[in-house]
């Protein structure tokens, strides 16, 4: 017999129940901590890392299958386990070079799920607007004509209809008063600090994959050349510089360019944040190689930033390659190809929203699990395009004609009638404060075996079940094809981007 959504479900929420230890009424030990930075967490705070993160129950489970592996990381160097004590969600966008993609959007939805599921009110998003955007070298060498657009779309339609509270930013309103020239002051002095290291011919430009892992393996700087000690490793400039050192690794990893603008790119993401001390960051796992070197440099300096996030593994496509998503194309995906047209063909681009075969083949040739997690996130941000967290009604004229389309296709998808995508999408699908109490519930009942099977499953776990099945992706392409096209009417997104 066919195993149903439910069973399948049951199956895996039985191995992550075993997979945790319940100390007592208050506190939970659990295997699921190597991905956690902390031992003991309280109940609630896994319930509601159950509600916002569906990765926390595959995860476990997946890494026996290699396909799950690693797909979500908590730091919380603090500990941090009081939910009434996070101040707001924030999560942290650029613009981008080449127009927007789909992974925006379901960049949007996690952030926004979150968000919800800790009763806030808005959504904070700290923006990079397009003087800071040009600092980044692939924004550099496009031309900065659609970050232009970028900014107007998403700053006069988009992030206004999910009701989210935008955050402007540059190198003219950095916070507690650090001027623009002590930013350029520090870039300065980052380069010269590199160019002692490395040498002069690593500055500058594009830095290619055997460089980059030349330089991670042997970092060094001969203070004795017959005896080639490595640099960092004098006991010395080994503590005084491990800060730096953390910095400069971690530019290599993400950014993969030494030079000013790249160092001043990088240090007003650590200065704005300052705005952040006490939110809970959602991001890409990328940003931790900001946030963590951030953190040991304003403990040194005793500032506050940052302290607490979640980081997802990237959007990928289909040839294993990171998707950023709100900044495309990423450095890492832009020094693989040769010609524009070549990524863009290859990646859902939102002016692709009548495109219905090219979302279907791209969507196709996805592997699971980020075929999953791309369906999973965007039908958050559908659910909070619709009741977005401020509770304006400005979308609520869409709704019934998004319920009629997931109805559609979820008779396809042959769930049963009480444990179907739609019986889902009808409970869960509600004002973020109703959203709040059903979905507390159902992380609390997964515990209890007798609440098991009356509670109705969320509707973004959906797409990690189905897609197990390689014979329902045709059917979850689709449906990501058609709420595409009526999604991109909603969120007014311009024909600008048309090419």
């Amino acid at each position: 017999m066919e195993k149903t959504t439910k069973d399948i479900f049951h199956r895996y929420i039985s191995e992550f129940i075993r997979s945790c230890n319940p100390k007592n009424s208050n506190e939970v030990i659990s295997p699921i901590t190597p991905f956690l930075s902390g031992d003991i967490f309280s109940s609630d705070f896994l319930y509601f890392l159950m509600s916002s993160v569906p990765e926390i129950i595959f995860n476990e489970i997946g890494n026996k299958k290699k396909s799950l592996n690693n797909q979500i990381e908590v730091w919380n160097p603090k500990n941090q386990t009081n939910l009434n004590e996070i101040k707001g969600v924030l999560t942290c966008h650029a613009l981008s070079p080449l127009g927007d993609t789909i992974f925006l959007l379901s960049d949007l939805g996690r952030a926004l799920r979150t968000a919800a599921t800790l009763n806030k009110k808005r959504l904070t998003i700290m923006l990079a607007n397009k003087d800071w955007s040009e600092y980044n070298w692939v924004a550099s060498e496009i031309g900065n004509h659609n970050l232009i657009n970028s900014f107007t779309w998403r700053t006069k339609s988009l992030y206004l209809k999910i009701g989210a509270d935008v955050n402007e930013c540059d190198l003219t309103n950095v916070p507690n008063g650090i001027p623009k020239s002590k930013i350029e002051e520090l870039g300065t002095a980052y380069e010269y600090l590199v160019r002692s290291i490395f040498g002069s011919n690593y500055i500058g430009r594009k830095l290619k994959k055997e460089e980059v892992e030349n330089l991670m393996d042997k970092y060094k700087l001969y203070s004795d050349k017959s005896k080639k000690v490595n640099f960092l490793d004098i006991p010395l400039i080994k503590e005084k510089l491990k800060p730096e050192k953390e910095v400069i690794i971690n530019i290599l990893r993400t950014l993969k360019r030494f030079d000013q603008n790249t160092f001043i790119y990088y240090f007003t993401q650590r200065f704005q944040q300052y705005n952040y001390n006490g939110f809970l960051k959602v991001a890409v796992r990328s940003e931790k190689n900001f946030d963590i070197p951030f953190y040991s440099l304003d403990k040194t300096d005793k500032n506050k930033g940052v302290d607490f996030s979640f980081y997802f593994e990237n959007y990928k496509l289909y040839d294993d390659k990171f998707v950023i998503p709100y900044y495309f194309p990423s450095g890492s995906l832009y020094e693989e190809k040769d010609l524009i047209d070549d990524y863009i063909n290859e990646v859902i681009m939102l002016d692709d929203f009548d495109d219905k075969d090219k979302i279907k083949r791209v969507f196709n040739k996805m592997n699971y699990p980020y075929d999953a997690r791309l369906v999973s996130d965007f039908f958050s941000f559908v659910h909070f395009l619709l009741f977005p967290l401020d509770n304006n009604q400005n979308q609520n004229e869409y709704r019934s004609k998004i319920r009629r389309i997931i109805n559609k296709y979820s008779k396809r998808l042959n769930n049963d009638d009480k444990f179907s995508l739609i019986a889902s999408w009808k409970f869960y699908v509600k004002t973020p404060t109703d959203y709040k109490k059903r979905i507390e519930n159902w992380s609390r009942s997964v515990f209890i075996s007798d609440l098991t099977d009356k509670i109705q499953l969320p509707y973004h776990y959906f797409p990690y079940i189905d897609l197990l099945e390689s014979k329902k992706k045709e059917i979850y392409s689709e449906l990501l094809a058609e709420l595409t096209k009526n999604v991109i009417n909603i969120i007014n997104f311009p024909q600008h981007f048309k090419k």
